[in-house]
């Protein structure tokens, strides 16, 4: 997945295009399989065009949006956001892996129009189809958006000289998405013991230290963290 990781960017404009049913179907025996060890309830939408149809929700970002997949569950479950954000970056990935365009969105959509189960809720949308060149307008909201990418120096702290799996796990943690670019989670290596936690001031990020965790484990190709604010990584 680490191709993917450098390959994947934000896409807001997609292709009217349908998605291939084989790919499709990849797509929701992972999110299937997810579910299983997760406790999540995902669902993919093969339209859920109506979400994105008013543009004073959805602010004119996006275009021809069709296929969502829907990172929700019951919100008592223990790490609920960061368990949205780990595997649904592992759904963002398995797509662009497909050659699909992905994005995440939090709050630029209309719920209302999205079947929720009674005792759950949406914490995003994974929007998923077919795109072509980028358009001028997602060329101009990357400019505003992106900015810069934090160094390796202010996303870990250290007390000692880290191994080579940490230095090649912060390299895909630095090309996480993360809600406003805030590039919030933060890794400490102290005494031979890996940590990531936030600060978690704000609705979005324990989903992006979910996400973080997940690069990490790529480009580490070894170990798993515990889930947990501040939880370790076991290697």
């Amino acid at each position: 997945m680490i191709q993917a990781i450098e390959k994947r960017k934000s896409q807001r404009t997609f292709t009217k295009e349908a998605i291939a049913e084989d790919k499709i179907q990849k797509i929701k025996e992972l999110i299937d399989d997810i579910n299983k060890n997760s406790e999540l309830n995902i669902s993919f939408v093969e339209d859920g065009s109506e979400a994105f149809s008013d543009i004073r929700t959805s602010y004119g970002f996006f275009k021809n949006v069709r296929s969502m997949i829907l990172m929700k569950g019951n919100p008592d479950l223990s790490h609920f956001r960061e368990k949205v954000g780990y595997y649904g970056e592992k759904l963002v990935l398995s797509a662009v892996d497909m050659g699909l365009g992905t994005c995440w969105v939090g709050g630029t959509f209309d719920r209302k129009k999205l079947d929720t189960p009674e005792g759950e809720c949406i914490i995003a949308a994974i929007v998923v189809g077919m795109v072509d060149k980028p358009a001028i307008k997602d060329k101009i909201l990357k400019a505003l958006f992106t900015g810069k990418r934090k160094p390796v120096s202010e996303r870990l702290t250290s007390d000692s000289q880290v191994p080579e799996w940490v230095e090649k796990g912060m390299k895909c943690v630095l090309l996480a998405p993360s809600a406003l670019n805030k590039q919030k989670p933060h890794f400490e290596y102290k005494s031979g013991v890996l940590t990531a936690g936030v600060i978690n001031d704000y609705i979005a990020d324990l989903t992006d230290l979910g996400i973080a965790k997940f690069h990490f484990e790529i480009g580490a190709a070894g170990g798993k963290f515990e889930f947990g604010n501040g939880a370790r990584y076991n290697r």
